[in-house]
């Protein structure tokens, strides 16, 4: 389905004059501009700048997109027009609509409005906010095993984890990285990393790399086998069908 471009502006007085692209204050044109980066970025910092295209709006101070962007961005819009609870959206989108609440609290000629032509949702000193889903997170360290897929990088460093349930986004630092002397590339590995957990669904999120961990994964090929035929000899003539209905039925 095409969806329509997203407008994103901002209300403010100067000296009893409404800001416009003619007279915008240059702190405030700066701050905005970082702040609908990455409300249109949300968690997906492999999008870059240079591709994020805009056009300047007349009236107040407004930035249009100039192609579809991606599904989450208008999925988001959708929650907050819905409800001011912002712990179903992207952490990242939260924290910028967590930003302008506490912007417009303090500077009631301060508003924020962000459409995407069916919904629009505005962030005024009226509005309250909230994230109902932040006392589910608690701070863990936890050690994780996967395939490194990837790791690196010039401004995001980070290490792609193959998981059992898919790939693990762990963000990392140039120092980090530069003390490792193996190479992890396309190896298991163990992982020691910091992050947040939900702690109804176990869900990580915001997992930061600690350190990678001694790891020699190994199997006792001969073991394995000899415990595969004692496994055998101990259910021969034994259907295991009927065991498990026998079991169930208690």
């Amino acid at each position: 389905m095409d969806r329509g471009p997203l407008r994103i502006w901002i209300d403010d007085e100067v000296d009893g004059k409404s800001i416009s692209p003619d007279c915008v204050p240059l702190n405030l044109l700066k701050d905005f501009s970082t702040d609908v980066v990455q409300f249109l970025r949300g968690s997906d910092e492999n999008i870059p700048e240079e591709k994020l295209l805009v056009k300047v709006g007349s009236g107040s101070f407004a930035v249009t997109t100039l192609h579809e962007q991606a599904p989450d961005v208008y999925r988001d819009i959708a929650l907050l027009n819905a409800s001011a609870d912002i712990g179903a959206i992207d952490p990242k989108r939260a924290k910028i609509v967590s930003k302008w609440q506490q912007k417009a609290a303090s500077n009631v000629t301060r508003r924020y409005f962000i459409s995407d032509g069916f919904h629009t949702v505005a962030v005024t000193h009226n509005t309250r906010f909230f994230s109902s889903e932040q006392r589910l997170w608690v701070k863990v360290k936890r050690k994780i095993v996967g395939e490194v897929q990837d790791l690196g990088g010039a401004k995001n460093v980070n290490v792609h984890l193959l998981t059992r349930n898919g790939i693990m986004r762990i963000d990392s630092d140039h120092e980090t990285l530069a003390r490792e002397t193996t190479n992890r590339l396309y190896k298991c590995v163990l992982v020691s990393v910091e992050a947040e957990e939900n702690v109804t669904t176990g869900e990580l999120r915001n997992p930061k790399l600690v350190r990678f961990e001694d790891y020699a994964p190994s199997v006792n090929a001969p073991g394995l086998r000899e415990m595969q035929a004692e496994g055998g000899k101990a259910w021969a003539g034994v259907d295991s069908v009927d065991w498990v209905r026998r079991l169930r039925e208690g």
